[in-house]
C-alpha cells in the first residue's frame, strides 16, 4: 500500500511598502509595520507631506519634519526605529481635515499580530505578518 503524503507550506510574507493614496476626505487607518518597511505618498500638488511626534499636537506648524513638499510625489520614507510615526498635510486647513495618518512600527520579529485584512484566499492563505 502506497501512501500519499500531503505537504503544506505555509507562507508568510512581511510587506516592505505601504502606499497611501495621499487625500482630503479620506478615513486613513493606523497601519502597523516593521522596522524597515517602507510607506510612499502619491498626490497631486496641492498636498504634501511631513513627519509630526504623535504628542496630541500633530496639526501645529511649530514641529515636524518635511517629508515631501507639493512638486515632489511620489515620496518614500523608510521606518528605521520603532515608535509611532504620524504623517500629516499642512496645506491650509487639510490636517485639520484629517488628512493624517499614523503609523506604529514594531521590531523586527515582532509577530504578535497577523493583519488579516492582507490576507487572500484561495488554494492556499497568505497573510501578511506586520
Amino acid at each position: 500500500f502506497r501512501s500519499i503524503i500531503l505537504a503544506l507550506v505555509f507562507v508568510f510574507v512581511r510587506c516592505n511598502e505601504v502606499e497611501v493614496d495621499w487625500r482630503l476626505f479620506r478615513n486613513y487607518d493606523d497601519e502597523v509595520v516593521t522596522v524597515g518597511d517602507q510607506v510612499s505618498f502619491r498626490y497631486s500638488d496641492d498636498h504634501n507631506v511631513w513627519l509630526h511626534a504623535d504628542d496630541g499636537n500633530i496639526c501645529s506648524d511649530d514641529n515636524g519634519v518635511l517629508v515631501g513638499d507639493n512638486d515632489a510625489s511620489p515620496v518614500t520614507y523608510t521606518f528605521d526605529t520603532a515608535g509611532t510615526f504620524v504623517f500629516v498635510c499642512r496645506v491650509s486647513i487639510h490636517c485639520t481635515l484629517g488628512q493624517t495618518i499614523r503609523f506604529i512600527v514594531r521590531e523586527e520579529g515582532d509577530t504578535s499580530a497577523i493583519d488579516v485584512n492582507s490576507c487572500s484566499f484561495g488554494l492556499f492563505s497568505v497573510c501578511l505578518l506586520k
